[in-house]
């Protein structure tokens, strides 16, 4: 070892206090930036094991033949695990249980698929084995238990095979579960062995039944691929196989799919023109958050290494004095900014994966308790790659690297005279002055505490840059991350937890029903929530050669909004008509002062008179002025028998037709403006856009839709209950309606939002605690190197009244001063991340002055605590031995 390194080693030995420091700003970083990846890939590999879970192992699907597939998917040796599911004529798709049970429970859709697509499907625990021939199946334990069998591993069972329809047209798999007023019409009877039992199989929860397949010579087959290398470039790859079997963009539509969900969670995402928004938006987020996490690592270094040799300058004077070059000085410390590093990293990593861990440990348990009962079959745990631990390694030595070359090279640049001298910490040429205003109102202390600001020159600007930085982290991380929640409605949840739909022959029929519900003791509150939606979107954007409009949008303009949210005018929101029950009108205009009367005849025009929640997104805030009263909104008819054709062809050859409006229909006018109410369901309808709600009654009695048909949102604390009771209702009754149970998939959002949330509160307080921790160990070290200028100020007579006085004054300044950049700075910053998202979000950019006001309360608490906590360090410091050494 060269005397360099040795003299290196004994220095970080011999100071102790500074090395654990700067070790300490390493570790916290190296935390902050392990703990931030750790959590990324920990919520990916989860959004990716739930997509399977959801969707099956597969990366995407074609529609083919065998001999297509063997020809451009079993040849390709970038794939694997070819797996095919026969798609099953109409009369061989469904079944029904031969049972005494409702007809709900008994009918079916059939899956049918080879060992490696069965082994794809299957992502539930279940019991048995795989089927493997024609002849073999797998049931879901619900379709046991519901029908009353005593089905067990090995027994045969005869079902009906046939075609599920309703009218004339066939009900397919994708269209969902069992569908009141279905009937079944049974092609042949088929008995099969059953060699397994699923439980709650999510891939083919709208069937109950997976049949083997042994023969592939099929012309009808569904081929389910992978990619052997999932990369971000892996849409490229799925879209060139789909070239190869010729399928147009309109064709894609029926006829393959990718499992997004998985892909996306591996990075891979679709650049196609309707996608390529959300990716860009999503690469810019990323690339803010790495800034954020990069400047924040880079600033908490830095300032450990600068105020390590702003300490080491006798030493470094030292090794000039005995002949030392800069090129050796610099291995010096370069070579303790190495040891400092390897060991900051080494705990790092480990803290941050402890911390991580634990953390992720309780969350999972919170997401366990929510999942409680619904049998989930993935788990959230903390999952770390190889490569991103290497990642880690090299983006925290990068740092550290890049951190310390300015620190090194100011070192290297230092001469035993200068070491003596210390002309590095003072240079005025000039007197400095200090204004009238701040010596009028802190007197003679306040003047000295602004000198000793001014007189400091680089130290004094360290500080500061140091306290700016920690602002701005602060504080656009919090507006980054609240920003991001109430883009992607975080936190919406839907008040409701069964969706019932019930479509009768007579009115007296559909009164019935509602009754069944008010008499249900069971059902807290229910609810219209039957919609009907309206967008700005041209036709255009369906058909590229048809420039009208489906709907008459012709008020959504910026004269209608107010200033704030003028910029809404040129997004695609939606406005949702709401058909209220009377009651419940009535109750809305009731609580808002509005005489509901007016409301149940139409207008002059003959338009439905309508209220409107003068807000978007549920944040209360006012976004329409009164233009919008007297303004109208409707649908156009179309005339779809007199078409007039293009000598234009599509990419399938097929010719143009442009269909002819006809006048408008459903036609509501915007009459008075509601409140948004967090407690009231009715304003909760709609996760986002604009509602206006108009009483059912009146739409019934003046539109053109003479159906009897209810669609209500119930409340209720036992949903699984209630959907049994309101689907034996509907067997009983023989109606025609669905009922559906939206709790389980509520409460399978809220574990992804725990997720996230988690993540965003992770990364504020990191960076909450880096904020900290810098500001604290800047203003520890400088207090620790001004011991011989305090000192003198004391040895001239100064009180420790005024001492303390003095200090106090300057650590508001360089407060001041910090916040004085550091808030601008921030608010340009959220300017910039506001207008991204406010590009597709009608998200307005605004201020959250708390925030602020306690970001600067925080800045001043934190600087007076530790300018307290340095002064009782050096309290019974002896004035001759400060003013004689510095550097102890």
């Amino acid at each position: 070892m060269s005397i360099t390194k040795k003299l290196a080693l004994r220095h970080l030995k011999q100071n102790k206090t500074r090395s654990v420091l700067t070790v300490l700003g390493i570790t916290i970083s190296v935390v902050m930036l392990t703990v931030i990846f750790t959590c990324a890939t920990s919520f990916a590999h989860y959004y990716g094991e739930r997509a399977i879970n959801t969707n099956g192992n597969w990366h995407f699907f074609v529609k083919t033949d065998y001999e297509s597939a063997k020809k451009y998917l079993l040849s390709d040796s970038s794939l694997k695990d070819i797996g095919f599911e026969k798609d099953l004529s109409s009369e061989e798709q469904s079944y029904k249980i031969y049972s005494d049970k409702a007809n709900y429970l008994r009918t079916g859709t059939i899956y049918q698929g080879d060992a490696q697509y069965i082994k794809d499907t299957v992502t539930c625990k279940y019991d048995g084995a795989l089927p493997k021939s024609d002849n073999e199946i797998m049931v879901e334990q619900s379709l046991i238990k519901n029908n009353g069998l005593e089905l067990k591993i090995g027994d045969e069972i005869k079902i009906a095979v046939g075609s599920r329809l309703k009218g004339d047209f066939v009900i397919l798999p994708v269209m969902g579960d069992y569908q009141f007023g279905e009937r079944f019409e049974k092609e042949k009877d088929e008995t099969f062995k059953v060699v397994g039992i699923l439980h709650n199989n999510e891939p083919t929860e709208r069937g109950a039944i997976i049949r083997g397949m042994s023969d592939l010579k099929s012309k009808n087959l569904v081929a389910y691929g992978k990619i052997k290398k999932v990369t971000p470039f892996s849409y490229i790859k799925i879209n060139g196989i789909y070239d190869k079997f010729g399928f147009t963009k309109k064709k894609r539509a029926f006829n393959v799919g990718e499992n997004t969900g998985f892909l996306n969670s591996r990075l891979a995402f679709s650049i196609d023109k309707n996608d390529l928004p959300q990716v860009l938006k999503l690469t810019a987020i990323g690339i803010v958050v790495f800034a954020v996490i990069f400047v924040s690592s880079f600033a908490m270094i830095y300032n450990s290494f600068a105020l390590s040799v702003g300490e080491q300058i006798k030493y470094l004077g030292m090794l000039s004095s005995v002949g030392a070059t800069r090129k050796q000085k610099k291995k010096t410390l370069y070579f303790e900014g190495a040891i400092l590093g390897g060991i900051g990293i080494i705990l790092g990593i480990a803290l941050g994966l402890l911390t991580t861990f634990i953390s992720q440990s309780a969350m999972n348990a919170k997401i366990a308790s929510i999942m409680e009962g619904y049998n989930d079959n993935i788990k959230y745990s903390t999952h770390i790659s190889l490569w991103v631990l290497c990642l880690i390694v090299i983006l925290a030595a990068l740092t550290v690297f890049v951190s310390i070359i300015s620190p090194v090279q100011k070192a290297a640049r230092i001469t035993a005279i200068d070491a003596i001298r210390k002309t590095d910490e003072i240079k005025r040429k000039g007197k400095i002055r200090t204004p009238f205003i701040i010596t009028k109102l802190f007197g003679f202390e306040g003047d000295i505490a602004f000198k000793n600001l001014r007189r400091n020159g680089r130290k004094s600007r360290t500080i500061i840059a140091c306290i700016c930085i920690c602002a701005v982290l602060f504080l656009s991380c919090n507006y980054f991350c609240e920003t991001f929640k109430d883009a992607s409605n975080l936190d919406y949840e839907i008040p409701y937890q069964i969706m019932y739909q019930y479509s009768a022959e007579s009115k007296a029929q559909l009164e019935k029903a509602r009754n069944y519900l008010k008499t249900n003791k069971r059902v807290k509150r229910f609810y219209s929530i039957w919609a009907n939606w309206y967008s700005p979107i041209s036709r255009s954007d369906i058909n590229p050669y048809d420039n009208s409009r489906e709907y008459d949008m012709s008020f959504h303009n910026e004269s209608v909004f107010v200033d704030k949210y003028k910029f809404v005018a040129a997004q695609d929101i939606q406005y949702n008509a709401h058909l209220l029950d009377d009651e419940d009108f009535n109750a809305l205009c009731k609580k808002n002062g509005i005489d509901y009367k007016k409301y149940y005849s139409p207008d002059k025009d003959g338009s439905i008179k309508t209220i409107v929640m003068n807000t978007i997104d549920r944040n209360g805030e006012p976004i329409f002025n009164n233009n919008l009263l007297g303004k109208t909104i409707g649908a156009y008819g179309f005339d779809f028998e007199k078409t007039e054709r293009e000598n234009k062809l599509d990419e399938d050859g097929n010719q143009i037709s442009f269909y002819y409006k006809t006048g408008r229909t459903s036609v509501y006018k915007f009459c008075d403006f509601i409140k948004y109410d967090k407690d009231n369901p009715i304003c909760n309808l709609e996760s986002d856009g604009v509602a206006f709600y108009v009483p059912k009654s009146v739409y019934d009695k003046y539109s053109d839709d003479d159906s009897f048909y209810f669609d209500y949102g119930i409340e209720t604390d036992e949903p699984y209950k209630v959907e049994k009771e309101l689907k034996d209702y509907l067997s009983e009754n023989e109606a025609d309606g669905d009922v559906y149970n939206i709790y389980y998939w509520t409460m399978k959002e809220k574990s992804i939002i725990s997720a996230v949330q988690f993540l965003s509160y992770a990364f504020i307080l990191l960076i909450t605690l880096i904020t900290v921790f810098n500001i604290i160990n800047t203003m520890t070290a400088q207090i620790a190197n001004r011991k011989k200028e305090l000192a003198m100020l004391k040895s001239v007579g100064m009180t420790p009244k005024e001492f303390k006085k003095t200090l106090i004054f300057e650590s508001m300044f360089y407060g001041l001063f910090g916040l004085l950049f550091g808030v601008p700075l921030s608010l340009v910053i959220n300017r910039v991340v506001g207008y991204i998202i406010s590009k597709d979000n009608p998200i307005p950019f605004s201020v959250n002055i708390w925030l602020y006001l306690i970001a600067c309360v925080a800045v001043f608490v934190i600087i007076g605590l530790t300018m307290i906590y340095s002064l009782k360090l050096i309290k019974n410091n002896s004035i001759i031995d400060s003013l004689k050494d510095d550097t102890n």
